[in-house]
């Protein structure tokens, strides 16, 4: 799997930096094309879908900005992670090639916005180990359906907004963590992964 670990950024021309960034797109395109790669990048849609609502925005008061909408996204990532686990081992083939979606799309979204090309890869890892961290914290406390837990997190890493809000955000997520998949056909579990409460 070819990954932005794979690819030393030091003492290297933007014009090779480019190439690197062109070879990755490729082999990471060739395996979107397979049908684990199809699978995770519909999963991505659905999620990064749900991310957009206006009622995170509008009515939780979560800030409409590029940080506020990452937790969001992560939120939305964590909790799909978990509840894959009711279909895949941990770390399965769909669970990774959901976050190197999440990667993609962070890499080409940090280049829409005209970031520097030397300054991306330091962000995209800065990115995907938030993920990581997050993951692994909501997964904690999903686990043993710990509330408090969920809110303390939820504070931690959205820190503007009160309280009320913030209870209101936990009670949504562990909700949606609570969500499993029915006792059905394994594609059909992974299509109900992608559906989240309102």
């Amino acid at each position: 799997h070819a990954t932005w670990a794979d690819i030393p950024h030091l003492n290297r021309s933007v014009a090779q930096q480019r190439l690197a960034y062109a070879m990755l797109n490729l082999a990471n395109w060739i395996r979107s094309r397979s049908p684990v790669g199809r699978k995770a990048a519909k999963l991505y849609g659905s999620i990064v879908t749900q991310s957009r609502e206006p009622t995170f925005y509008r009515d939780l008061g979560i800030p409409d900005t590029p940080s506020g909408r990452y937790e969001v996204l992560v939120l939305h990532m964590a909790i799909a992670l978990h509840r894959l686990n009711a279909v895949e081992k941990s770390d399965g083939p769909v669970s990774r090639a959901l976050t190197e979606a999440f990667v993609a799309d962070i890499d080409d979204s940090l280049r829409e916005m005209a970031f520097g090309d030397m300054s991306v890869p330091r962000r995209v890892k800065k990115a995907a180990a938030g993920l990581m961290e997050r993951c692994l914290a909501y997964r904690g406390a999903f686990e043993v359906d710990d509330r408090g837990a969920v809110v303390a997190l939820i504070a931690e890493f959205l820190t503007e907004l009160p309280a009320d809000k913030t209870k209101l955000v936990a009670d949504y997520a562990c909700r949606a963590a609570k969500t499993h998949p029915p006792n059905g056909r394994k594609d059909q579990n992974l299509e109900s992964i992608g559906l989240f409460p309102v």
